[in-house]
């Protein structure tokens, strides 16, 4: 009996040492009851949840906070387990890892500290599954400044390259500690660091207490980066609770919580590019900074300066505004207007959406993408110099080749022969005054000997120089109309290979056009005369073209026709062009924002309305540029078209100069020649006389 009763104390005993050891490992894992864990795995309301949140999904990745408590281990197996017995899809466990330099680490049965019971190795492929739209994430932690600070490093850690704004995600915070329960407000700058570092917009938040912390109760919540509330209070301001009652009102994808902005502020690049986005200000002493565009087309700089823009892309984008319901403000330009800028803006997230036009090209930069749908085609010029006009009497001797001039000098020197020996059997006559009677049958000039003429031999060659004269002297007379009528320019370059014999520099304004000849052997020489020139206006480029006549100007068809529209008769476009590109917007890669804004481009452009605004600005521009034409006089170019000047007749009056000083030449010559022969006469006279006496 004895034995009896000291075995009942001894278990008594034993029993009492078991019992407060239990008790006092459930409160150092701060939980009071494992049933909790089940109650909150078996919630039918948040099962719903599960499945309208990711009912598009089709791989889903858990992301946990490693954790050496047991009770934690407990917890992630079931909560694992129960997720796959609701969602039926295949799934990616692994580990949160806090590093910059994180990969990515899928777990196993064999893996601590989540050894996952009675699991099967998931498929290889899934790990190469790309992040899209059917890729949701679930982010479980007990720490919330640990989830916080893992969550602030973006894209720095490799688990969160992949993660994209099409994406789902499910936040659980679990308080398991007094320590969880303080550190849970940082919840709340988990859903925000994740849409600023991310784009993550369609994310669940949901902190659950495990432990009694006090005055707090289970939340669930949406971050709202478009609030219009203007408190200061985050949670206040930002944060829209869920009614896990009514989940028809969450969206199920982010497109929904894209498709109004609620007017809130977006920054966007516009830069003052002619002539898709030209800036029109007013008289002006400040600089331009960043500015708020409503509704209306006018925005201001100061208090006394008023400006707008004009072109297709400032009504592109008023239009999307509209349409999304935000309000851009602007991010001006700083040092130049290319797409080197504009790549700059969005890498620092200065802006969200580039809104000039730029070309579809590779611009080795993986953190960018263009919107589509692509507008249209712009096709890449060389502008150079027109060529000089050619002067009236180069163009007539062009006419006639040197053969021609070979062959009329030698007929003109035999008739001229020939013509002499006939006169001389018949009469006496100077070689001189024969070679001018002849040159005036050349001529088609009257001729009184030709009256005279009696032999047959003379009538026949006569008969003959005057019909071949007369022939000449009618292409001759045809030519000079011809050239009078119409202006005769040398030969244009119109060709790329012509325009590498020219050997002159090709300048350009646009960095982003410096390959446009590098890709093609054909054209390397092209590709080392390319220069980019900054912080020079396309106006003084092209006048100093249109002075010197000493470079080329590398640029769009558009600008190009403007340009010639502004200055007329003095530049031309190389037919020949090197590249065409399609033409869209800038805006970062994977930006939440981007299917949104493709939706509403594909239906400007289809409904025609991104051509009509590009055919009224042309139009006006074109206006513009009539009213505004400019003629740049140099010592090579002649704009003044005229019938005659005293430059198309100078050859007549050298002619003319030349003939009237021949002229007074021989008249000269004649005129001492009779006063020798005179005094000779004179002197042979008086000594005769004297003889005589």
């Amino acid at each position: 009996m004895r034995i009896i009763i000291f075995a009942m104390f001894v278990l008594n005993l034993y029993s009492s040492s078991v019992s407060s050891t239990l008790i006092s490992y459930l409160h150092y894992n701060h939980v009071q009851s494992v049933d909790i864990y089940a109650e909150f795995l078996m919630d039918s309301d948040l099962i719903s949840l599960y499945k309208y949140h990711f009912v598009s999904t089709r791989i889903l990745s858990i992301i946990i906070q490693p954790s050496s408590h047991d009770n934690w281990i407990y917890f992630i197996n079931e909560f694992i387990h129960k997720m796959k017995d609701y969602l039926h899809i295949p799934m990616l466990i692994t580990k949160m890892n806090y590093s910059a330099d994180a990969e990515d680490s899928v777990y196993t049965e064999t893996d601590e500290p989540f050894p996952l019971y009675n699991s099967k190795r998931l498929p290889n492929y899934i790990n190469d599954y790309p992040a899209e739209s059917q890729h949701s994430y679930i982010l479980v932690a007990e720490d919330a400044n640990y989830l916080y600070n893992y969550v602030k490093q973006g894209r720095q850690n490799l688990q969160q390259k992949d993660w994209n704004p099409k994406d789902n995600f499910l936040i659980i915070n679990l308080l398991m500690s007094e320590l969880s329960c303080i550190q849970s407000i940082h919840s709340y700058n988990v859903a925000k660091e994740l849409w600023e570092n991310s784009g993550i917009i369609n994310a669940i938040t949901y902190i659950k207490s495990f432990y009694k912390c006090d005055g707090f109760k289970d939340r669930i919540f949406m971050y709202n980066p478009f609030h219009t509330n203007k408190s200061n209070d985050l949670i206040e301001r930002e944060v829209v609770p869920i009614n896990l009652k009514h989940l028809s009102h969450i969206p199920k994808t982010y497109l929904k919580r894209t498709w109004n902005l609620g007017s809130c502020d977006i920054k966007v690049s516009l830069f003052n590019i002619f002539p898709t986005a030209v800036r029109v200000c007013g008289i002006c002493n400040s600089t331009l900074k960043s500015i708020e565009i409503h509704s209306h087309v006018n925005f201001k700089m100061d208090n006394n300066c008023v400006c707008t823009f004009k072109g297709r892309d400032w009504e592109v984008l008023k239009n999307l505004a509209i349409y999304m319901n935000f309000t851009p403000t602007i991010v001006s330009e700083h040092e130049s207007i290319d797409a080197s800028e504009a790549i700059i803006h969005l890498e620092n997230k200065q802006s969200e959406i580039s809104f000039n036009e730029r070309y579809l090209k590779d611009y080795n930069n993986s953190l960018i993408e263009f919107t589509m749908p692509a507008f249209y085609t712009r096709k890449i010029v060389v502008i150079v110099a027109k060529a000089q006009n050619i002067p009236i009497w180069t163009v007539v001797w062009q006419y006639f080749s040197g053969y021609f001039w070979i062959y009329f000098i030698t007929t003109f020197i035999a008739s001229t022969i020939l013509w002499y020996r006939l006169r001389r059997n018949l009469d006496h006559v100077s070689k001189f005054s024969n070679a001018m009677d002849m040159f005036a049958v050349f001529m088609t000039m009257s001729l009184n000997v030709i009256t005279r003429v009696v032999c047959s031999s003379q009538r026949v060659l006569l008969t003959s120089c005057l019909v071949s004269s007369l022939i000449i002297m009618s292409y001759f007379q045809s030519s000079l109309l011809d050239v009078v009528s119409y202006p005769h320019f040398y030969p244009e370059i119109n060709t790329l290979s012509h325009l590498d014999k020219a050997n002159i520099p090709i300048i350009t304004s646009d960095s982003s056009l410096l390959d446009t000849f590098d890709e093609s052997p054909s054209m390397i020489n092209l590709a080392h005369k390319t220069k980019y020139m900054r912080n020079i206006s396309m106006d003084t480029m092209i006048k100093e073209i249109i002075i010197f006549r000493n470079a080329s100007l590398l640029t769009s068809m558009v600008e190009a026709i403007w340009y010639l529209g502004k200055y007329p008769n003095e530049l031309h476009i190389v037919e020949e062009y090197p590249r065409e590109y399609f033409v869209s917007y800038l805006i970062p890669k994977g930006s939440p924002y981007a299917t949104r804004i493709h939706n509403l481009l594909g239906k400007m452009t289809s409904a025609g309305l991104v051509r009509k605004w590009d055919l009224d600005t042309s139009h006006s521009l074109n206006l513009e540029a009539f009213g505004s034409r400019i003629c740049i006089e140099t010592n090579l170019s002649h704009n003044s078209i005229t019938v005659f000047c005293l430059y198309n007749l100078v050859f007549s009056f050298v002619v003319f100069g030349a003939g009237m000083s021949i002229g007074v030449l021989v008249f000269c010559i004649e005129f001492f020649t009779y006063c020798l022969q005179i005094k000779t006469y004179i002197r042979n006279k008086n000594a005769w006389h004297s003889d005589q006496v």
